[in-house]
């Protein structure tokens, strides 16, 4: 004998059925909106990284590099009877170093191994006078100073000086001390170099000069 299903029992059938699907439905819900917060973030994520401001590159070495191989015929236009044409002098001092740039057309510069310079000295008749003064001193001095191809940073508690020649470039390093209790035959350019970045020192308070 067949016993048919009664119409409480399909009722019940149909409200499982509904529940499951129901329940399905509500689980996908959560997950896409789950995946969607987690898209969310990770596009705001990307944004944030990409509005932050990126480093910008010391110049320091380039700069220190352009200047020291810099040739004698960019002058041309200056022409000088004098053998220095241009004269660097590195200095380190603390962590880091200082590079004093002059030439034979009075420009002049300076930069800082940590970030940063002042250049455009020839913008102060205070900073030409004190290039030209340097320069003068440099073309007495660089007879001390030997050959060098290599242009290597100072060693601690250093001062370096390279003097660029037509013959080609020469170089004299004095330890610190040697400057302190002036028994340096450096002593006299080392005070003019310093004249002139006092000189440059000064044009940059006045706003004269080109930072970096």
């Amino acid at each position: 004998m067949c016993i048919g299903l009664t119409s409480p029992y399909i009722g019940l059938m149909n409200l499982l059925n509904i529940l499951i699907l129901l329940s399905i439905t509500i689980g996908l819900l959560i997950l896409l909106g789950l995946l969607v917060k987690h898209w969310s973030k990770s596009k705001t994520a990307q944004v944030r990284k990409s509005e932050q401001p990126q480093s910008v590159a010391n110049p320091y070495q380039a700069l220190r590099r352009q200047a020291l191989q810099i040739p004698a015929t960019f002058f041309a236009n200056s022409p000088s009877a004098e053998p220095v044409y241009g004269i660097i002098m590195d200095w380190h001092v603390g962590e880091g170093s200082i590079t004093l740039t002059c030439f034979v057309t009075g420009e002049s510069s300076v930069y800082f191994s940590n970030g940063g310079g002042i250049i455009g000295g020839q913008a102060s008749e205070q900073a030409m006078q004190a290039a030209q003064r340097y320069l003068q001193e440099a073309n007495q001095a660089y007879v001390s100073a030997t050959p060098m191809a290599a242009i290597d940073l100072p060693l601690p508690n250093t001062v370096q000086f390279y003097f660029l020649t037509k013959e080609g470039r020469r170089f004299h390093s004095v330890a610190m001390q040697y400057l302190e209790d002036r028994s340096s035959p450096m002593l006299t350019l080392f005070e003019q170099a310093n004249d002139l970045l006092t000189a440059l020192r000064e044009l940059q308070e006045k706003g004269a000069s080109e930072n970096y």
